[in-house]
């Protein structure tokens, strides 16, 4: 498989997405179900990355979470994970400044505000286990087969993420996708809320039995405050559109 970037931020999702992928290489558990990259550099201003196809020529897509998604989601909740409060996030500014900002809303009030401010309050003094996310884990990313899954397209992918984002993108994109890209960003935000409500039960199973130690560690308010704020994120097109553009490279 071969990628070509020819603008900056494509030139910095494919490194971004090299890293990582290389990352993986001394992860046995993860570097089975990820694409290897063979080759990356620069030809006549380009950016081209080659990398392994993973999967066979019968691939499918699940639209629905299995066990399998749910525990190859506990494995990346292990990878290159460091805990600070949400205010030492290096994204946490950004999240603030948008969130005040409001423009993108056609109402008289600003949705997003208060559950920021809400999700501020609940996680204070909590040491967040950030860790390894994929930024775009929605079913088209997933190849499923009969022998487990394989997860392609790591440009989004971000080593501090937050933790339980991919597991809310999955469930928010999907009914966002199915149903109408264009609505407006308010009934985006609630419906996004509702999907995260609607799976509570699902979101606290997947921490009890496949996260990390130190994911389980947070109580029920914690993790439902992170699912919040990943929601908000997600329909807000935050991390698509800012978080690959220069903040908190990759090392």
């Amino acid at each position: 498989i071969a990628k070509v970037a020819d603008t900056e931020d494509a030139h910095k999702a494919i490194e971004r997405e090299t890293l990582a992928l290389r990352r993986f290489t001394s992860v046995p558990a993860l570097s089975a179900i990820v694409p290897r990259v063979i080759a990356e550099g620069g030809l006549r201003g380009h950016r081209i990355q080659i990398q392994t196809p993973v999967g066979s020529a019968g691939r499918r897509f699940c639209k629905r979470l299995t066990e399998d998604h749910l525990s190859f989601l506990g494995m990346l909740s292990h990878v290159d994970q460091v805990e600070m409060p949400l205010e030492k996030w290096p994204h946490w500014q950004l999240i603030w400044h948008w969130a005040h900002d409001g423009t993108a809303y056609h109402g008289n009030t600003n949705p997003v505000l208060p559950l920021v401010e809400k999700c501020i309050a609940t996680l204070k003094g909590v040491a967040i286990p950030f860790h390894r996310v994929h930024g775009d884990f929605a079913r088209w990313n997933i190849i499923v087969e009969r022998k487990g899954l394989f997860v392609v397209d790591w440009e989004q992918t971000e080593r501090a993420g937050l933790p339980c984002y991919d597991l809310v993108y999955f469930l928010v994109r999907k009914p966002n996708v199915d149903r109408n890209k264009d609505q407006w960003a308010e009934q985006a935000l609630a419906d996004s809320l509702a999907v995260v409500r609607s799976n509570g039960s699902l979101l606290k199973a997947f921490v009890r039995r496949y996260s990390s130690p130190a994911l389980r560690s947070l109580n029920h308010d914690a993790i439902e405050a992170l699912a919040r704020l990943s929601a908000c994120i997600i329909s807000g097109d935050i991390h698509t559109h800012f978080f690959g553009k220069g903040c908190a490279q990759e090392e």
